[in-house]
């Protein structure tokens, strides 16, 4: 259900915070928390790079944090913690008249790998998809998309049903799945 404001439009920030929520109550007990993307989040996250230099990302995080907190109110945005050290961001936005909802941007801090109870570890991929399902389902979102994959990836996402959808030469522009008929 979308949760609208007094004058009737959709308040994004209240359903971002419902899918912080509803993901916390799926992920807290492995010790993981959720919130808004902050400048200081997206700081430290521009400090990442530096400390691992096998690291392909070509954007900052301080100059996206600028552009989708003002450009993009109907964001997808998730910090993820786990046992209080932030270990992954992530953004997106709907869009293709409100059909699609893309994720643009998604990083983690490879310094931290998060463990579950049976000691295997947990993919921080899988925590941003049910976030994103979450998000997704009041908007009557139908497909998903990820924006310029690494190419190293690829057949990781694929195992969560992503397909190439656009490609120019070998770089694949965006991966596509369809969530609803």
């Amino acid at each position: 259900m979308l949760v609208l404001d007094e004058t009737g439009n959709v308040d994004y920030a209240k359903m971002r915070q419902f899918m912080y929520d509803k993901t916390l109550k799926e992920y807290s007990r492995l010790g993981f928390s959720f919130h808004e993307i902050t400048q200081s989040d997206a700081a430290a996250a521009d400090k990442w790079n530096q400390s691992d230099p096998k690291k392909k990302v070509r954007w900052k995080w301080e100059k996206q944090y600028a552009i989708y907190k003002k450009q993009h109110p109907e964001r997808f945005d998730i910090a993820i913690e786990y046992e209080g050290d932030l270990c992954a961001l992530c953004y997106g936005r709907i869009e293709g008249n409100g059909l699609v909802l893309s994720i643009d941007f998604l990083e983690r801090n490879s310094l931290i790998r998060p463990k579950a109870d049976n000691d295997k570890y947990i993919k921080i991929f899988g925590i941003v998809y049910f976030a994103a399902i979450v998000y997704a389902e009041p908007f009557g979102i139908e497909e998903f998309q990820i924006q310029n994959p690494d190419g190293d990836l690829i057949e990781y996402y694929s195992g969560y049903g992503f397909l190439t959808a656009e490609k120019i030469g070998n770089k694949v522009l965006y991966l596509s799945k369809k969530i609803k008929p």
